[in-house]
C-alpha cells in the first residue's frame, strides 16, 4: 500500500528507525529536516548506490542519532556488522 500522507508523529514510539535508500545518486550525506528535540532517538539510516572504482565498490551511508543515546563505539560497532554482511553477499 502506497503512503498517502505524513506519518502521525504523535502515534511514534521509541522502537522505530527511519531508513531511506537512493539508489540514483552516490550518496556523501543526508541531514533531514526536523525540530531538533533534544529527546528524539529516532535513529536515521540513508543511503545511496554502489559505486565501481576499479575493482572496489563503495557505498555511500548516513547515520543520523542522538549522541546522548548513542556512542561512537556503536556507529562503528554499525558499520563493521554492515561491512561484514556485505562481504557475505559474494
Amino acid at each position: 500500500m502506497a503512503q498517502t500522507g505524513l506519518l502521525d508523529q504523535s502515534a511514534e514510539t521509541n522502537q522505530l528507525i527511519y531508513i531511506s535508500c537512493l539508489p540514483w545518486v552516490d550518496l556523501t550525506g543526508c541531514t533531514n529536516e526536523r525540530d531538533l528535540d533534544p529527546d528524539d532517538t529516532i535513529p536515521r539510516i540513508t543511503w545511496g548506490k554502489f559505486v565501481s572504482d576499479g575493482e572496489q565498490k563503495t557505498l555511500g551511508i548516513s547515520v543520523e542519532v542522538n549522541h546522548r543515546m548513542v556512542d561512537g563505539v556503536h556507529i562503528g560497532q554499525f558499520y563493521q556488522h554492515l561491512q561484514k554482511a556485505i562481504d557475505q553477499l559474494h
